[in-house]
């Protein structure tokens, strides 16, 4: 899928919005509970009670919350990551984890069966965020440093994990980086690359999630950049979150779509209400 079409051909009739609503949609369909990840008939009727809910533009599934759950009720698959030291040890027996990707398998599958016509995209911590916390969630919290050398073997790692869903009808990736630890040179994202030729084989759409940072990197293969200001060329994603602390963002800037993550505990007038004006203000 062109994500820059799709966005495009929404924005005729109004702003495109990308909603991340997990946290707030599980504190108000769940009760708060951690997710059934293992329970792939809830999981779909969660996700299309979510849709229906915030009607964002692009179904996101995260699978950050996904192994946070699933590490939590597996310690022999903890122990498994933390029996080496090595800094690239616990993310690859992570994603080698078959009961994992048989049960991510059949959940993308059936969402992908019962979605509308917006994309299914993934949410991927980047090679980089994922090796520092696979090995934090293997060695009790610790947190690592990464450089971007570790991250270009970690994103093989990613690669092989992600050539298992290739059948499933998802429609992409969005690759996220933690606050100003994103690329912002082409040879940073470079350590990247086995991930983005994962997503090219499969005809995924890319994007970067990359708050704080400001990428440079002309000609990329990524189909979209998020962060905290418009860029240059391309198609460009804004980062909304000022909608919570004011009830609604003045004056919106030009983007080609809106990203905005709801906070868990807000108000649901104020969620229909904030969204609406998303959408509906015109830049």
């Amino acid at each position: 899928m062109e994500l820059a079409n799709y966005f495009s051909d929404i924005s005729s009739s109004r702003n495109p919005v990308w909603v991340d609503g997990l946290d707030y949609s599980r504190a108000v369909l769940n009760q708060g509970k951690a997710l059934p990840w293992g329970d792939t008939a809830a999981l779909v009727a969660f996700f299309q009670k979510q849709q229906q809910l915030l009607r964002s533009d692009v179904v996101m599934i995260d699978l950050f919350d996904f192994f946070q759950v699933w590490t939590q009720s597996r310690p022999d698959l903890l122990q498994a990551m933390a029996k080496k030291s090595r800094l690239n040890y616990a993310i690859k027996v992570l994603l080698e984890d078959t009961a994992a990707i048989e049960q991510l398998h059949d959940f993308f599958k059936a969402l992908a069966s019962v979605k509308s016509s917006g994309p299914l995209i993934v949410k991927v911590p980047s090679p980089k965020l994922w090796m520092g916390m696979a090995f934090s969630m293997a060695h009790a919290g610790e947190n690592p440093t990464v450089e971007w050398k570790d991250a270009e073997r970690a994103a093989v790692y990613i690669a092989g994990f992600l050539r298992a869903f290739g059948d499933t009808g998802i429609d992409g990736l969005l690759i996220v980086d933690e606050e100003g630890q994103g690329p912002a040179s082409g040879e940073e994202l470079a350590s990247y690359q086995s991930l983005l030729n994962v997503a090219e084989h499969f005809r995924w759409a890319v994007g970067l999630y990359n708050p704080g940072v400001e990428l440079n990197a002309p000609d990329n293969a990524l189909d979209c950049v998020i962060s905290n200001s418009a860029q240059e060329g391309g198609c460009s994603g804004l980062i909304l979150d000022q909608l919570w602390l004011s009830g609604e963002a003045d004056n919106l800037p030009p983007a080609n779509f809106y990203y905005t993550t709801v906070p868990e505990q807000t108000e649901p007038e104020k969620v229909l209400a904030s969204l609406e004006y998303a959408r509906d203000t015109q830049p």
